[in-house]
């Protein structure tokens, strides 16, 4: 097994999770697909004030649905740009360097920022100017090969919507 069937099935795998949760977030639309809240009788057979589900209205997950499905978007961008960059690299092309380091630590502060959101960390607005900042250095990096290279300038405009969302919490 070669360096490159391993970035393929490490890129295949993280696709995956990204996409089902992407799929799971998608599914959740609309009013009538939600379940109704503690103590209300909507939904209820006897017309009774007992809840339907004991966890109706935990909808902690949906606090920053945003920043969560705009990082979610620039993670599965990156991954594509970053394998695109390696590629590049092992064909000799060293302009690419810089794009490629800049993606990575995107990479790496995404990953931090899905977890802290999901949990509604108290360090998630610290986080999110990390993930801004570092949103900013990876789109000018991709920036600079997006007129020639479809990854890089799908990475930059993902970046682009995860730093408007990031700004958000500041």
């Amino acid at each position: 097994m070669n360096r490159r069937d391993i970035l393929a099935i490490t890129g295949a795998t993280v696709a995956a999770s990204v996409s089902s949760s992407l799929l799971a977030c998608a599914q959740k639309g609309g009013d009538k697909d939600k379940v109704p809240a503690a103590g209300s009788d909507k939904g209820s057979t006897t017309g009774s004030a007992a809840p339907v589900d004991p966890h109706a209205g935990h909808h902690a997950g949906d606090r920053h649905g945003a920043l969560t499905m705009a990082v979610a978007h620039c993670q599965l961008a990156g991954d594509a740009c970053l394998a695109h960059c390696l590629d590049l690299l092992g064909g000799g092309d060293t302009s690419i360097v810089g794009c490629a380091k800049a993606v990575r630590d995107m990479l790496a502060v995404c990953g931090m920022i899905s977890a802290l959101a999901a949990s509604n960390s108290p360090h998630l607005k610290a986080a999110a100017a990390l993930c801004a900042a570092a949103c900013r250095d990876c789109k000018a990096e991709c920036d600079k090969h997006a007129a020639k290279h479809a990854e890089c300038k799908a990475c930059a405009d993902a970046c682009d919507k995860v730093i408007a969302e990031a700004s958000k919490l500041a």
